[in-house]
């Protein structure tokens, strides 16, 4: 389970889980291995709300901190304890509090000073004036977290209606790149079938020279350029010739038998199909 900490994705996690269904969030399987320090450093932000809620206080943070009170053996520990949020320190009852204390200053001398001043009017006056400015400071620090969680959450909106302008415009491209790839091979049938159209037409009513020389026009004005002329003698190149026969070494001396076309494309000559060759003999 993710460390609880106040931005970390497990306060985000409890958050959304209390937003959807607050009583689901009292299920202590969310809130294993953690504990009243844990809960006291992650109080802020998102995680407050869910803390503040009864069920949640009454379940998961009193026990916890209670019993964080009740372990409690020195002066520093108490301080820590009760100066943590007030979401999580309402949950200490007088009784548990006196006797955190109490124990404590049993090995303590400044601690005893401090109860006894407590008992003193003068002292009880001074230490409650501390407590309204410690409280004063508590309130501006909440306000403090509570505005920046507004600006959190105004950003994490933001953020979710980018990413769905960011979907949308990804499906608007595949879907304009499915269309261009279907007229493109539309086009592409279109060709094959007027040149195939014409041939069948043709064989037997022209002389084979003539049907030739308009393929190659039909060809010429796609782009196409024929590659290799039938019975010329060219240097083997694998990446322009399919061989006939025997292997045979990168120049060697090789027949056309078969013509093949190359097109010139955006991004350069484009073999589309190869010629049939083979050696001499």
């Amino acid at each position: 389970m993710l460390p609880l900490t106040e931005h970390g994705g497990r306060a985000r996690l409890l958050a959304a889980i209390h937003g959807v269904d607050p009583a689901s969030a009292v299920d202590t399987v969310w809130w294993s291995n953690i504990t009243a320090d844990d809960l006291a450093a992650a109080a802020g932000a998102a995680l407050g709300k869910v803390l503040d809620d009864p069920q949640v206080e009454s379940a998961i943070t009193r026990p916890r901190y209670l019993a964080a009170l009740d372990e409690a053996t020195t002066r520093r520990r108490v301080m820590q304890l009760l100066a943590a949020p007030r979401v999580i320190a309402r949950s200490a009852s007088l009784a548990a509090v006196t006797a955190a204390l109490a124990r404590a200053a049993e090995n303590d001398d400044v601690l005893v000073g401090w109860m006894s001043a407590l008992r003193d009017e003068q002292g009880r006056k001074a230490l409650e004036t501390e407590l309204a400015r410690s409280r004063s400071e508590l309130s501006s620090a909440q306000a403090k977290a509570t505005t920046a969680n507004d600006r959190a959450e105004r950003a994490d909106e933001r953020m979710r209606v980018v990413e769905e302008r960011l979907r949308a415009a990804g499906e608007a491209t595949d879907r304009l790149r499915d269309s261009q790839t279907r007229q493109v091979r539309i086009d592409a049938m279109r060709a094959l079938a007027s040149l195939a159209g014409y041939v069948e037409k043709s064989i037997s009513q022209q002389s084979a020279e003539r049907v030739v020389m308009r393929v190659r026009a039909m060809t010429a004005r796609e782009g196409l350029t024929p590659l290799g002329e039938i019975g010329a003698t060219v240097p083997y190149e694998p990446d322009k010739h399919d061989l006939v026969g025997p292997a045979a070494q990168i120049g060697t001396a090789v027949i056309v038998r078969h013509s093949g076309y190359t097109w010139a494309g955006p991004d350069g000559e484009l073999v589309l199909a190869r010629a049939m060759v083979e050696q001499m003999t």
